[in-house]
């Protein structure tokens, strides 16, 4: 994945501290882009410095970081500098990082990746005795040519740039800037310190003939100060550790014998892997020198042993159990210890003889300057007597060893935490399986040995409605409990990942056609019973896609694409329903793809080819008309009429759902208030929502907007909600509470359709109940008559409006006025209505037949 920069130098950036690490640049701007991983954007040597600036954070042990990184550019890695603050949520957690990140790349000339190393080699000249006296030079650490060219941004007319030394005395300036210049002839400046070591090696001086130029350069001038500064600290580090090096090896090279093992300690070091296998050869090359038995290392804190070297199998077995009621309760050892760090036995003193060591010496392992732990060379054999030539020795040696155990604790730090960032890339941590990354990992790596397979995309579809009514924490939650049955399944070999968008892959290798239709059914079939949360149950609703491979996708991503599709197709079909790829529903989903954008484009453009019907309702009592229901149509000069059942999923998938409703609502309580001073002054109008039931507090800020601007009183109003939509079985009732307090009427609709609940008559919120006609044609069953006289009654003990609709012929009509009901309405009373239609329908007084 590449970066897109658009030849910014400067860039703000949010990075999301949560799964996948997501990028953004240049938020809240028209230019921003958010990448879903961080870690695929950046060269694969840099993600330690990155992983532990993410432990540091989780940690709380850092609120900020800044760091040089590399970015895929065109093609190619450029240097950047990010510089970023942790931003906390409540109690503490980090949620995000915020800063800028400039691109430094022209500046940090270099032949490879080892910038620092790779300098430095040619700055051997700066002795140790310098740096004793104070900052060495700044010309003498970094080349001219190199502290020239980081200035070329500034070599501009009516700019100033220049670089001086401690003494005030020039060291360059851009090559293209003329010499006759001075400071003093720029009215505007700024002024930074390069340090070295904390001492002043250096002034940078940017200049300008405006105050504005100049502001303009300041925060890349800033940064290049910085990384100056940065680079020569640097070197200066690396050539100090050199030196200490060189320092040793004279102390310990006392003669030839001594230099060979120094140079082999050495060796050992920089050729070793790792810190373990470096100690382990150094601890075993030290006792082969100086004819020892075994050495050990003893924990500072609790004085267990760690075997770290043994000459012969059998001293394995000799206690180890020197703790602190032993070892440093000894009068000798402990006094020892606590005057010089070490503690060595002689002719007269041996306080562990009683554990079988016949000669010992101990020292004070020091780590970032406080003793960690202790080091113990032992003989078991014979006894030994240390001269004083091998204490010095022994004991720089043991310096060499704590900087080896340091180096070893670092490295198993970072081990951890690019474990840990290898979770965080390849895991998701809300639903704890395998994420997106692992998945396109895995299929390409089945898929080039050419296993044959089935990949099921699983897709829970009305995650939206729970989220709205029990809160995205609950939602994802119950998510997890999916994810983990479907990780559970007794199927061999099967792979579950989370994808995106409460989709779930399941993978399987080595599955025949058969056994992929047998599971998804399995599948389908479990969930269309409620599922079990808790102490809760809900309605889950899925759809499956299945494709094959290699049949269906020659990599990861057209596998992943070909499931999509199938699935996406399954839910346009029904609920809890599956299907096959083919290359029919790859057209489909482009003619999807096509009719989606041309959605957006009519909806932008002031709603073009959106229409409203409108459906007279009738008074069960004497026939009159006394309010209608408002339905959105789309014709399109292109697709032509395209059905509500293609339109409000699309919508809805595009985020529009609202601005669909919003244009209902006004249209609907326009035409109702037009009717009304008509003459028909109770007139009513129901709505029925896109998405099916509100999904936000916006619904309820659309129905007071289309109220003030009709002038429609609220009672005129009547919302349709679906009898399955969870915000009747919820404890989120705000939403329902806030409309009620507009004065507008709400409408149980579809009752009796699926399950009857009679709590939901309970409901405080609700003022009417619709009933499908069907309900009542069952008349060879006398329960089902009663079932429906028996809701009636509890409706009208509520004092709950009684609408039945859906009544398509005489029979049905004549079955319904047998109960007590208040309202009719279906396409046998009246067909829905055009606008013009329902202006003259309404405005004159006619009865339905038969009334």
């Amino acid at each position: 994945m590449q970066l897109n920069t658009n030849g910014q130098k400067f860039i703000n950036i949010i990075i999301g501290f949560s799964r996948d690490f997501p990028f953004t640049v240049n938020p809240g701007e028209h230019s921003e882009k958010t990448y879903p991983s961080l870690l695929e954007l950046i060269n694969p040597d840099d993600i330690p410095p990155i992983t532990e600036m993410f432990t540091d954070v989780s940690q709380d042990e850092e609120k900020r970081f800044e760091a040089h990184c590399r970015f895929m550019v065109n093609d190619e890695y450029h240097w950047f500098f990010l510089s970023c603050k942790a931003v906390y949520a409540e109690y503490g957690r980090p949620v995000r990082f915020e800063g800028t990140m400039c691109d430094v790349s022209t500046y940090l000339e270099t032949a490879g990746d080892d910038l620092v190393y790779n300098e430095f080699r040619k700055k051997h000249n700066i002795k140790l005795s310098e740096l004793k006296k104070g900052a060495p030079r700044l010309a003498d650490v970094l080349d001219v040519d190199y502290l020239t060219s980081i200035q070329r941004p500034f070599a501009v007319p009516q700019l100033y740039s220049a670089i001086f030394d401690e003494k005030g005395k020039l060291i360059c300036a851009p090559k293209t800037q003329h010499k006759s210049l001075s400071p003093n002839d720029f009215a505007y400046q700024k002024k930074k310190n390069i340090r070295i070591n904390h001492l002043i090696s250096g002034t940078w001086i940017l200049g300008a003939k405006t105050q504005e130029l100049l502001d303009d350069n300041i925060q890349l001038w800033e940064t290049l100060v910085q990384t100056v500064s940065r680079m020569a600290n640097a070197f200066v580090v690396v050539l100090s550790e050199m030196d200490n090096s060189q320092n040793a090896n004279k102390l310990l090279g006392q003669n030839v014998e001594e230099q060979i093992l120094l140079n082999n300690i050495y060796a050992i070091i920089m050729q070793s892997k790792s810190a373990d296998i470096a100690l382990n050869s150094v601890t075993e090359l030290i006792g082969d020198y100086f004819h020892l038995d075994r050495i050990t290392i003893i924990d500072r804190d609790d004085f267990t042993q760690e075997l770290c070297w043994c000459k012969d199998y059998k001293y394995r077995h000799l206690p180890l159990e020197i703790d602190g009621d032993t070892a440093l309760d000894c009068a000798s050892i402990r006094d020892d210890l606590s005057l010089t760090s070490s503690a060595f036995s002689d002719t007269d003193t041996n306080d562990l003889t009683k554990f079988g060591i016949k000669s010992y010496a101990i020292f004070k392992l020091i780590n970032s300057g406080a003793f960690d732990s202790l080091i113990m060379f032992q003989t078991i054999e014979k006894e030994h007597n240390w001269t004083q030539r091998e204490r010095k020795q022994l004991r720089n040696i043991s310096q060499i060893i704590s900087s080896l155990m340091m180096r070893k604790e670092t490295q198993d730090k970072l081990e951890q935490s690019q474990k840990l960032m290898r979770q965080l890339a390849f895991y998701d941590a809300i639903y704890n399986i395998p994420n997106r990354a692992r998945l396109n990992k895995d299929l390409d790596k089945i898929i080039k040995r050419n296993t044959k397979g089935s990949l099921i995309a699983f897709k829970v579809t009305n995650t939206r409605t729970l989220s709205a009514v029990y809160g995205h924490t609950y939602s994802d939650m119950l998510l997890r409990s999916i994810a983990q049955y479907l990780k559970d399944l007794p199927v061999k070999d099967i792979g579950v990942y989370y994808f995106t968008n409460a989709i779930f892959m399941l993978n399987l290798p080595d599955c025949t056609d058969n056994e992929a239709k047998n599971l998804v059914e399995m599948l389908i079939h479990r969930f269309s019973k409620p599922w079990k949360f808790g102490e809760d149950e809900h309605s889950i609703h899925c759809s499956l896609g299945i494709a094959f491979y290699p049949e269906n996708g020659e990599d990861a991503e057209e596998l992943c694409k070909a499931a999509s599709t199938a699935m996406y197709r399954a839910r346009e079909f029904k609920q809890n329903s599956y299907a096959f790829y083919s290359g029919s529903l790859e057209r489909t989903r482009m003619f999807a793809a096509s009719l989606e954008q041309h959605i957006r484009e009519c909806i932008n453009d002031g709603m073009r080819g959106f229409s409203l019907r409108f459906q007279p309702s009738f008074s069960a009592v004497d026939g009159s008309i006394i309010g209608c229901e408002s339905f959105v149509r789309w014709h399109d000069d292109q697709y032509g009429n395209i059905p509500n059942s293609t339109l409000f999923p699309m919508a809805e998938n595009l985020g529009l759902s609202h601005v669909i409703d919003g244009w209902v609502m006004e249209r609907s309580c326009e035409f109702c208030k037009e009717i009304q001073d008509a003459g028909f002054e109770n007139f009513t109008v129901s709505v029925n929502l896109t998405a099916g039931e509100p999904q936000s507090a916006e619904i309820v800020t659309q129905v007071r907007h289309a109220l003030e601007e009709s002038a429609l009183p609220p009672s005129s109003l009547i919302l349709e909600i679906p009898v399955k939509a969870n915000i009747f079985y919820s404890d989120s009732t705000h939403i329902l509470h806030d409309l009620r307090t507009l004065g507008v009427n709400i409408a149980i609709d579809k009752y009796g359709t699926g399950n009857i609940s009679l709590k939901i008559l309970k409901n405080s919120y609700v003022n009417l109940v619709n009933l499908p006609a069907k309900l009542f044609m069952n008349h060879e069953d006398e329960f089902d008559t009663e079932l429906v006289s028996s809701v009636i009654h509890l409706a009208k003990c509520r004092e709950l409006t009684v609408c039945v609709k859906g009544i398509e012929d005489k029979e049905q009509l004549d079955t319904v006025q047998k109960f007590d009901i208040d309202r009719i309405q279906g396409y046998y009373c009246s067909r829905p209505l055009s606008l013009t239609e329902a202006k003259t329908v309404f405005t004159e007084s006619i009865r339905i037949k038969g009334c």
